[in-house]
């Protein structure tokens, strides 16, 4: 079976590969399957037969409207070099819909000229300025939404900012500016502390181990040169710490680059509700997704505890933990 929709270079790829399948020709046709995933889709043998059917959800146009099923449908600027200062992300899910008071208070602090992105599902009301909505046909994870978002920025300057949090005052400015040190490789309103990379404390202020979500900046040059984003990482906050460690990165020989948590001048928007219930499996999932991939990269930990008192050491609430399974993830609380 066949998809109406499978373009006939893939369908004739599909032949080729029965038929080397046929002749047990398994090594070419290995390849002819490598090329046919490549290309967005996938096939599935039933004896001498296959099914052939798209890899990943389709596109959806409705009208003007372009509802993108996967990150590579976003058409991407990466590429092209920066044209602007700086771009502006929020990510808005299915429990973020209200955007009325960050869009408008970016449009009000922002310096001129700076791009504004929000990635959303199919039915979310966007209310508030915006240069670009991106629109998904399904659920992005927190990962995928923010690669989507990479895809479309123009700006040398990528700033993730959280729909609950509305500026008071101009956030790009002193995040661009600690970005002027070339050993800072990200800068967050807060941060998380670790001297394993398995449990993290919060951080208000000075060098941390990563950043937390919230409101955060880093180089999109840095972005396009350390890859793409884990798209099966879930939460906001699993992205962002998870993304703190990559920057940082410069190999076992070398100095890690810093991770800074610097005041940024923010309010918690009107009417946030909690999490959803699935928070905290999300979460463990998350953490362990970060802790395979930095374990052996013990040189990013914080060796030297920072000065003053750590929120969420001790008995604080404030320590970020994994329900308590299997010790502590850096992830959102």
């Amino acid at each position: 079976m066949v998809d109406p929709s499978a373009p006939q270079d893939i369908i004739a790829l599909a032949d080729e590969r029965a038929s080397a399948r046929s002749r047990r020709d398994y090594g070419t046709a290995d390849e002819l399957k490598a090329r046919i995933e490549a290309a967005g889709w996938r096939v599935v043998d039933f004896g001498s037969m296959y099914d052939l059917e798209p890899a990943r959800p389709a596109d959806i146009t409705e009208g003007e409207r372009r509802l993108y099923g996967a990150v590579e449908s976003v058409p991407s600027r990466l590429g092209e070099p920066a044209t602007s200062e700086a771009s502006v992300v929020v990510i808005v899910g299915r429990d973020s819909v209200e955007t009325h008071q960050t869009l408008s208070a970016l449009a009000a602090t922002a310096p001129a000229g700076t791009q504004v992105l929000v990635v959303t599902g199919p039915d979310a009301s966007i209310e508030g300025p915006a240069d670009e909505i991106i629109r998904t046909a399904v659920s992005f994870s927190a990962g995928d939404a923010l690669q989507a978002a990479l895809r479309r920025t123009t700006g040398s300057l990528v700033v993730v900012l959280e729909p609950e949090l509305v500026p008071v005052a101009d956030i790009v400015t002193p995040l661009a500016g600690a970005l002027a040190d070339p050993s800072v490789a990200v800068v967050a309103a807060t941060g998380l502390y670790s001297g394993d990379l398995h449990r993290y404390h919060r951080l208000e202020s000075g060098d941390a181990t990563t950043v937390a979500s919230g409101n955060y900046g880093f180089r999109r040059a840095d972005a396009i040169e350390r890859g793409p984003m884990d798209g099966r990482l879930q939460l906001r906050g699993s992205v962002a710490a998870w993304l703190g460690l990559l920057l940082r990165d410069e190999g076992p020989e070398a100095q890690p680059r810093r991770a800074l948590v610097i005041d940024l001048p923010l309010r918690t928007r009107e009417g946030d509700t909690p999490p959803p219930q699935e928070h905290a499996r999300l979460a463990r999932r998350d953490g362990y997704r970060i802790a395979d991939r930095f374990r052996d990269h013990q040189w990013l930990a914080s060796h030297e505890p920072p000065d003053g008192r750590l929120v969420g050491d001790g008995t604080d609430e404030g320590q970020t933990h994994d329900d308590g399974d299997d010790g502590d993830h850096a992830n959102d609380t």
